[in-house]
């Protein structure tokens, strides 16, 4: 039909790095099987664009370090994206999945990450913490178009660092932003205690 497309991206080894001229980048090797519409007569393209993605990345290079095995499964319909990414590498295995609205007005975030293993030194991600290992889940649902604007919350839950030297555990913590009579409240729960401000 007018305006239907599909296709499949299937890379051996673009070098981003090259092409975006930004040595942050390197090699992405892909097989992404990519099928929508584009909308007609529609001036906000993205409001009215119908996407669907789904497939591997073999190989992600960012800032130096190789990511592997990475698999997308996901959408763009009416200005809102929703999927499942997901990641087995040596250094970070995690589980995404979540709903972000991309239209003008109110824009709103809602996703739940599950973190088994995260080497963020390893990853070129920090300097510090070398060889400790990070576990953690967390979920969030906020919506706003600006930082004073933001309500909704976010949740870390069994939190854990490993490392030759240390370890630390965090059951719980939560950080709420709302509005309560006109004034805005930023509100912290944790094992620890609770702050309000």
């Amino acid at each position: 039909r007018r305006g239907r497309f599909s296709g499949r991206l299937e890379t051996s080894g673009l070098n981003l790095r090259q092409i975006m001229d930004d040595e942050h980048w390197g090699v992405v090797s892909t097989r992404i099987n990519v099928d929508g519409k584009i909308p007609n007569g529609t001036r906000n393209t993205l409001s009215g664009l119908d996407l669907n993605v789904k497939g591997i990345i073999q190989r992600f290079d960012y800032n130096g370090y190789s990511y592997s095995d990475l698999a997308v499964d996901g959408g763009l319909h009416k200005g809102i994206a929703e999927g499942r990414l997901s990641i087995k590498d040596a250094n970070i295995t995690a589980d995404v999945k979540g709903k972000v609205s991309l239209n003008k007005g109110l824009q709103s975030a809602n996703f739940l990450a599950n973190v088994e293993r995260l080497n963020p030194h390893a990853l070129g991600l920090t300097q510090k913490y070398p060889n400790a290992v990070f576990s953690f889940q967390t979920k969030a649902d906020f919506s706003g178009n600006k930082l004073s604007t933001v309500r909704g919350s976010i949740d870390v839950d069994h939190f854990n660092m490993q490392s030759p030297q240390d370890s630390y555990s965090l059951d719980r913590l939560q950080l709420l932003a709302f509005s309560q009579q006109g004034a805005r409240t930023l509100k912290m729960e944790s094992d620890f205690g609770e702050v309000t401000l």
